[in-house]
């Protein structure tokens, strides 16, 4: 749905509708009732309540429903969940993800006593659907029976949990590159896809630096780059300053931010904190295994201030961690 002089965000993704259709043969069926619903929320939005949207115009409806999946591909390897979750390193690997497991409620905007997605409002739900960044083998690009097929995109071989990371555009994007790469060494070697792994994977992996891709645990082996051998140097150097913030967050429950570490030593943490009243603010220092985790309850170490009332300024909070 797209609306004349429309700016909302992120859009109207939870327009979708899943069973009790059959996503193969019902695809009419699935056209005609997500229609309905888009114009359904159009007259919502523009004819009640107070969206301020009365005078907007609806240029554009698709009509070709978009499958998240239907028929499933399989290949040598399917990609699970635990895969994603322990962010493991194949031998193979020619691709990379991290987008989270976003599963949506099965039955889309007509399951009414469901959110859209599960996660919402939900921290120990976000929690579980969180991943770090994890490498895709090229066994996933190709069909096991099918011997000149490749895939790439949403039809890799995963499974439906793993589906929900593996799905989004940019990791679809790489996959399609590394295919893109994998067929041009098919051609270049007289070989069926099945027939390049283990051989010829190494190669594939070498082109695709090449080519500037990102492949989690593949370093640069070739002798010749001469990028290997350059030095960098700073003809300047500034702190990294922080403006006093105009927005802020209420300490009326926990909070946790992640921040990476380059030195060998932390001697202290400054926060810019405001207090009404005599308040105490306890800190607790703790490791991560990846960007997404909060779920650390060891403390590296532990640091307290008293805020006098009426404080309003950036606050040291010393450290005893190595």
């Amino acid at each position: 749905m797209k609306l004349r002089g429309h700016s909302y965000s992120p859009g109207y993704w939870w327009i979708e509708v899943g069973c009790p259709f059959d996503t193969i043969g019902d695809n009419e069926k699935i056209r005609d009732e997500l229609l309905r619903q888009v114009l359904g929320v159009w007259d919502h939005l523009k004819n009640q309540g107070n969206h301020n949207m009365q005078n907007f115009a609806l240029d554009w409806i698709g009509f070709v429903p978009g499958k998240r999946e239907s028929r499933r591909f399989i290949g040598d390897y399917i990609l699970k969940e635990k895969d994603l979750k322990t962010g493991r390193i194949f031998p193979d690997s020619v691709a990379y993800g991290g987008w989270y497991i976003d599963l949506h409620t099965p039955g889309g905007i007509l399951a009414k006593d469901k959110p859209p997605e599960p996660l919402h409002g939900n921290p120990k739900e976000i929690d579980s659907r969180s991943v770090p960044l994890y490498s895709i083998p090229y066994r996933c690009l190709y069909s096991r029976n099918i011997e000149n097929l490749f895939l790439a995109g949403r039809d890799i071989s995963v499974s439906h949990i793993a589906l929900g990371s593996t799905r989004v555009m940019a990791t679809c994007a790489v996959i399609g590159q590394a295919v893109g790469t994998a067929s041009f060494f098919c051609k270049k070697y007289h070989l069926k896809p099945k027939e390049i792994y283990p051989s010829y994977i190494k190669e594939i992996q070498q082109q695709l630096l090449k080519d500037d891709c990102y492949i989690p645990g593949v370093k640069n082996e070739e002798p010749f780059d001469l990028s290997k051998k350059a030095e960098i140097t700073a003809s300047s150097q500034s702190r990294l300053l922080f403006p006093e913030p105009k927005i802020g967050k209420r300490l009326n429950q926990t909070l946790g931010q992640l921040f990476p570490v380059s030195t060998e030593r932390l001697e202290k943490i400054g926060l810019f904190l405001e207090a009404k009243k005599r308040t105490k603010v306890i800190l607790h220092l703790r490791k991560a295994k990846n960007i997404r985790d909060f779920t650390s309850k060891n403390d590296l170490s532990i640091s307290k201030v008293i805020l006098s009332p009426n404080y309003k300024g950036w606050v040291d909070f010393n450290l005893s961690i190595a």
